[in-house]
């Protein structure tokens, strides 16, 4: 009798909404083998979800918590569930029985219609904020997006958002599109057909969307899915100095003994010393041999640590693991997924190779065991590839995480890992750090687009990762001391050296502290002006921690307005990127504290400003940025 009350139950749950949080609900209808979503005032009807083109809910008999369906011999489960009373979740594996080998060539969790997703919007009004893989992002009327988007209307940039997402960690190359009025989530399989093994399971990324936000409070819940490897509270523990942008590998113990004294010497000035030391390219013979050349170090790893802690600073270096070069290739018989007949890079080796792991895992627990504790890992995109790997058949996300933390159990939970030029799903939760901006490099035109890409992944920040917005570097002709050396530049295309004057190093200074992320200096520090020193001094002390919200993001790609909250006390950043005055409006709403008389002291500067309460209008001149602390007690 029991038996038949649960399967009664089951039933008729088939047909009628579920309601398991207020907020958001769904409802699965499997005599016609839709599905719904409710989430707020908004709804998503008639959503199918598909395998290998074929409906997995039409006629699917209920089984446990949720459906299951035999399709193309393939078992194919699937479940629902709402999350934090915010988010609707799909599920679903798929199961083998067989001995046979059968396969899957297309998945789909949600095929829906768009056009009226969101009230009072028709499809041609919705927007898609979308994020790639690696480096692209924006705002588009149609566009793919890799792991997360938003829906969102272009008449109410402010009103209820489409969120979706998928649950982390990422282990597929999971995807959402919206072409028209068609909106889609699927599976990349990159037209290969993908194998389940006989008795194997395979279980896909969660689905998951929600319109319980607007875009701007969406992205930060989406963030909190996330557990980080550390907290942004902790990030002022890990600043440091960088040799990259201005030595560019031309490193060796003596070129870099003067700027370890200079160091020295700025940690003992100011109240938040930098901690690490990292050599960038060059400490090595050649890329793809991640060992000390000793013509440059003399004593090898355990040498150039002891000179670095020596100094008051602990050593870190640089590796890009899936760099090669010919005698190791041979050596350890590393399959290469391309051969690039450049300077840069030569062999891209393949990341599921035993063999590349058997020599770069230990590269790494070596240098760990010789005493370095910061890793800057690059070049991850390299082994993102739609080709198939040798020795896995599963898609790169899972197989660069697997890696990942293969690297991060070499090293130690102790030690910082920063992952750069890097995919962004690998990294989540492992690295400490990533950076999935270009390098910075002294001109304005690249400085201003990395500006863009953390104003649109400020959610990230403290939540999938600590946010690496790259180096601060202030130096320029105009700041600059006398007779000292630029550094050498890296004049490709568009990023000509032209050096920043104060007011663009301040800017970019204020940009990384609007982010609140992590904080590596890459100036000679004895070669620059003390203005451009302060700015290094104080950007150490206050700029790593929680991150800013860009309070006009929905309008702009630039950003002129941040506000933040950090270690209990409230900043305001306005940013001018153009060649053109601008004059930014901060109004009460935005920020409570304007409701009173305040002051407004620059971090940098110290210029203050008396507002005698209400809204709040500053202008800014050409590329001028304030960086602004509230003291709402004057």
């Amino acid at each position: 009798m029991k038996k038949n009350c649960i399967r009664f139950w089951l039933l008729l749950t088939a047909f009628l909404p579920v309601m398991l949080f207020a907020g958001t609900t769904f409802s699965v209808d499997p005599a016609n083998g839709y599905w719904k979503v409710s989430s707020g005032s908004q709804s998503l009807t008639q959503i199918t979800t598909s395998l290998n083109g074929k409906n997995v809910l039409l006629h699917a008999k209920a089984a446990g918590s949720g459906y299951r369906l035999t399709v193309d011999g393939l078992e194919v489960t699937s479940g629902f569930r709402v999350v934090n009373g915010q988010w609707a979740e799909l599920s679903v594996s798929v199961h083998n029985p067989t001995t046979d080998t059968l396969y899957i060539t297309a998945f789909e969790p949600l095929v829906a219609g768009c056009g009226q997703a969101l009230q009072d919007a028709r499809s041609q009004d919705l927007n898609i904020m979308w994020e790639s893989a690696t480096y692209d992002m924006g705002r588009a009327k149609d566009h793919e997006s890799a792991y997360y988007c938003a829906l969102y209307s272009d008449k109410d940039k402010t009103g209820p958002a489409w969120m979706l997402t998928y649950r982390p960690p990422q282990l597929w190359t999971s995807m959402i599109k919206k072409e028209g009025d068609k909106l889609t989530a699927f599976v990349n399989f990159h037209g290969r057909k993908f194998p389940v093994d006989p008795g194997e399971t395979i279980t896909f990324d969660p689905f998951m969307l929600s319109a319980q936000f607007n875009v701007m409070e969406g992205w930060q819940a989406i963030g909190k899915l996330y557990q980080p490897a550390m907290s942004v509270t902790k990030a002022v523990q890990h600043s440091g100095f960088n040799t990259w942008d201005f030595f560019r590998g031309q490193i060796s113990a003596k070129d870099l003994q003067p700027v370890l004294a200079d160091l020295k010497s700025f940690n003992a000035e100011n109240k938040t010393p930098l901690r690490y030391f990292t050599l960038d390219d060059g400490w090595f013979p050649q890329r793809g041999s991640w060992e000390f050349d000793e013509t440059k170090f003399p004593g090898g790893e355990r040498g150039w640590n002891k000179t670095v802690r020596d100094a008051g600073m602990i050593p870190g270096v640089w590796i890009a693991p899936f760099w090669s070069n010919k005698e190791r290739v041979d050596e350890f018989g590393m399959n290469v997924l391309e051969e690039v007949p450049d300077h840069v890079i030569r062999y891209r080796v393949d990341p599921s190779d035993p063999n590349v792991r058997r020599y770069v895992i230990e590269c790494f627990r070596k240098l760990s065991q010789a005493g370095y504790k910061y890793f800057k890992i690059d070049f991850l995109a390299l082994a993102y590839t739609d080709r198939p790997f040798k020795y896995s058949k599963f898609p790169p996300e899972r197989v660069l995480r697997e890696f990942i933390q293969e690297i991060r159990k070499a090293i130690g939970k102790d030690a910082f890992l920063l992952g750069c030029s890097t995919v962004i799903a690998p990294c989540a939760m492992i690295c400490d750090g990533a950076r999935i901006m270009s390098d910075i490099t002294e001109n304005w035109n690249v400085t201003k687009e990395i500006y863009r890409h953390i104003a649109y992944r400020y959610w990230m920040n403290g939540n999938l990762f600590i946010t690496d917005p790259d180096f601060f570097v202030g130096r320029g002709y105009e700041t600059l001391k006398q007779d000292a050396s630029p550094g050498i530049g890296l004049e490709t295309g568009d990023r000509q050296y032209e050096g920043f004057d104060y007011t663009k190093a301040k800017t970019w200074a204020t940009m990384c502290f609007a982010l609140g992320g992590h904080f590596n200096w890459s100036d000679q520090p004895s070669g620059v002006k003390k203005e451009i020193w302060n700015l290094a001094a104080t950007l150490a002390q206050y700029g790593p921690g929680t991150p800013g919200v860009p309070l006009d993001l929905m309008d702009t790609e630039y950003p002129t307005k941040w506000v933040r909250a950090n270690n209990g006390q409230k900043y305001l950043a306005l940013i001018n990127v153009s060649d053109q005055p601008v004059t930014v409006r901060i109004t009460e709403k935005e920020m409570k504290e304007l409701h009173g008389s305040i002051l407004l002291s620059d971090i940098f500067s110290h210029e203050q400003i008396r507002h005698p309460g209400g809204d709040l209008e500053v202008k800014l001149n050409a590329y001028e940025s304030k960086c602004l602390v509230v003291d709402n007690k004057k």
